[in-house]
């Protein structure tokens, strides 16, 4: 992933990047007439539309960008997360405001006020047509604006900053030896739970996406800052010493 990703530079360049192709369709008056009735339902064709919109969203939230947070969180935590950014609909809002899908879509119908549901059915709907017609940009669309939304949320746990924490250095040391020992490219990532006021925390690694995680050491610290530390010099003591 990029550098700086999660800064809002990087937000900047997800909605120029998606401003740009929602400018176009917007010229070209890409999109079918279509009304909405007294139930404010939205037509066949695009109900549909936001049903296949709705799959992509789901299959990337709970996995490629759960994925890329290289930390396997809590349930609890991740469907708090799903249900603040999508469900509750204020940041689907203002995503569809500052690309000028909404200008797209007012001006192909009167469309109502925006609710929760409307905000995910038409941003849905614009994930179906990237899908169509730019499938490179749903990275840009899901994946990267709710990597964004989450580094802000848990801004301790974001990874990318300009300088390098301690912990990253020796994330980015581990995963080079690691690769040096297995003569294969591999990925590592954290785990962590709280037990008896106690951090457990556990790093594992796995050489393909299809493989297993496996638990390269656990370790017990009161705080998780010690504990990620503890973790990474152990881990590099131990293939030092073989």
């Amino acid at each position: 992933m990029a550098k700086g990703k999660g800064s809002s530079k990087a937000l900047k360049h997800i909605i120029h990047q998606l401003t740009i192709i929602v400018s176009t369709w917007q010229q070209q008056q890409s999109f079918k007439r279509w009304a909405i009735g007294a139930s404010h339902d939205l037509p066949p064709f695009y109900h549909i539309a936001a049903l296949r919109g709705d799959g992509i969203l789901l299959n990337r939230f709970f996995g490629s960008v759960l994925q890329k947070t290289r930390m396997e969180l809590n349930p609890i935590d991740w469907l708090g997360f799903w249900q603040d950014t999508v469900i509750d609909g204020g940041f689907l809002i203002d995503l569809l405001n500052r690309i000028g899908w909404l200008n797209v879509l007012a001006a192909s119908s009167d469309i109502p006020e925006l609710t929760p549901h409307t905000a995910r059915q038409y941003y849905c709907i614009l994930l179906d047509a990237l899908a169509q017609h730019h499938p490179h940009l749903l990275d840009n669309a899901v994946d990267d604006y709710f990597l964004h939304l989450w580094r802000q949320r848990f801004p301790t746990q974001a990874i990318g900053q300009k300088k390098q924490t301690t912990s990253e250095q020796l994330r980015h040391k581990l995963t080079v030896q690691l690769r040096q020992l297995h003569n294969k490219p591999l990925e590592v990532k954290e785990s962590f739970v709280e037990k008896d006021q106690q951090i457990v925390f556990s790093l594992k690694f796995r050489c393909q996406e299809y493989e297993l995680w496996q638990t390269l050491l656990t370790v017990e610290r009161p705080r998780l800052k010690a504990a990620r530390i503890a973790a990474y010099e152990q881990a590099l003591h131990n293939i030092k010493m073989g």
